[in-house]
């Protein structure tokens, strides 16, 4: 909000008018109160959809081969949450987290393509007690669903729902299943999980590409620390559940070789997933799909090295929107990057430095202003086709 003021001052107070003052900001923010929050949701959610009315939000990567692996014609749609330390306890509904610290606990649920980066399509602040549960998890993810339907005219049966091992709920498969589409969510280590996993035949283990692999031409496969190997299951099948919670799917388990010195056995890691994916990906492909959901970490790192490195207030009303306005802003600032053709890959952080502050002389001739920009700055094409496609006709196109 201090930042308000450097548009404020000097010159560029007839420029930039309207803006309001810092303090008016902060008075405003403290206004909030919870029945706003459904509000802002609301809000955020109309500014997505309209920004991919004008921009190509999810434009894949224009270089490397993501593009080309499987699930190039899904989209994924991951849900995480994160910790947001906070030294202040005077702040309403800070609690220990999980990472073993006071703060308070953020849930997010992206949109994104293969080669794309993450859309925010929904945001939820919570108490830090909330941290690494996936409480209000199911009605975050229904909102992101209509959103994603109706932002980017995306058939639900090729959507994708990921998420680690704090999201395996019945509920929010359910909430995934209503629209027809697919879940991969990790499972914990259940009696009836382990019992799967050591009753694998060591045939049945592939290896795939992972950090370290070697392609063998001569077998023509990889060798590698990790193996994949898959069983049927059935998800929520305890005797706690109703039959309707029930889901089939596919139980798929990633081993990793750890090496220890003195051992005389090799030693293995396991990472098991449930998915609702149709056989037609292999055991390797949903794999490597359900690996893609540590995108949203990108996202996170975004928000916390930039609108989420501070929450303004002591009240939680107040610091929720906060936090709205902050994924309003990243997925501002994408947007206007999707609009180049070189800053599509940029965070948050570089998106401003090279396209949002550049260093301009303010003229006054006529009674008109003009901004003489520097001849020589060095991201002079990409201002150029920004200002260029803000002058053109809206065009709805989803690439």
């Amino acid at each position: 909000m201090d930042g308000t003021d450097i548009v404020r001052a000097g010159a560029t107070g007839r420029l930039f008018c309207g803006v309001y003052a810092a303090p008016t900001l902060g008075t405003f923010v403290r206004s909030m109160s919870e029945d706003n929050d459904r509000q802002w949701s609301t809000v955020s959610s109309d500014f997505v959809a309209g920004l991919a009315a004008h921009a190509p939000v999810l434009t894949r990567a224009r270089r490397g081969s993501a593009c080309s692996g499987p699930g190039r014609d899904l989209l994924m749609l991951d849900v995480d949450d994160t910790v947001l330390p906070v030294r202040s306890l005077r702040k309403e509904q800070v609690g220990y987290t999980y990472r073993r610290c006071q703060g308070l606990s953020v849930q997010l649920v992206t949109a994104s393509r293969a080669g794309s980066r993450p859309v925010i399509l929904g945001q939820q602040l919570r108490a830090g007690t909330a941290s690494g549960k996936p409480g209000g998890a199911a009605g975050l993810v229904a909102d992101a669903l209509a959103v994603a339907t109706a932002a980017f005219a995306v058939d639900p049966t090729a959507i994708v729902l990921r998420g680690d091992s704090a999201y395996y709920s019945a509920e929010l498969v359910a909430a995934v299943h209503a629209v027809g589409g697919y879940v991969s969510v990790g499972i914990k280590k259940f009696v009836n999980v382990t019992a799967l996993i050591d009753g694998i035949d060591p045939d049945r283990w592939e290896g795939i590409d992972y950090p370290g692999a070697v392609w063998d031409r001569d077998a023509r496969r990889w060798e590698s620390d990790a193996e994949v190997a898959e069983v049927p299951f059935v998800g929520f099948s305890s005797n706690s559940r109703p039959a309707s919670d029930q889901v089939p799917g596919r139980l798929i388990i990633r081993r990793v070789k750890i090496t220890e010195p003195g051992t005389l056995m090799p030693v293995y890691r396991h990472h098991a997933f449930f998915t609702t994916l149709p056989d037609s990906y292999s055991t390797v492909e949903a794999d490597r799909i359900h690996r893609g959901h540590a995108i949203i970490e990108q996202v996170n790192a975004d928000l916390k090295g930039s609108t989420l490195a501070h929450l303004p207030t002591t009240s939680f009303a107040g610091n929720s929107a906060w936090v709205h306005l902050a994924a309003m802003a990243y997925n501002l600032l994408h947007a206007a990057a999707a609009l180049t053709t070189s800053l599509v890959n940029c965070t948050s952080a570089s998106i401003r430095y090279k396209l949002v502050n550049v260093a301009a002389r303010l003229t006054r001739s006529g009674r008109h202003l003009t901004l003489h920009l520097p001849a020589r700055w060095p991201w002079a094409t990409a201002r150029t086709e920004l200002s260029t496609a803000l002058r053109s006709p809206p065009a709805v196109p989803f690439a």
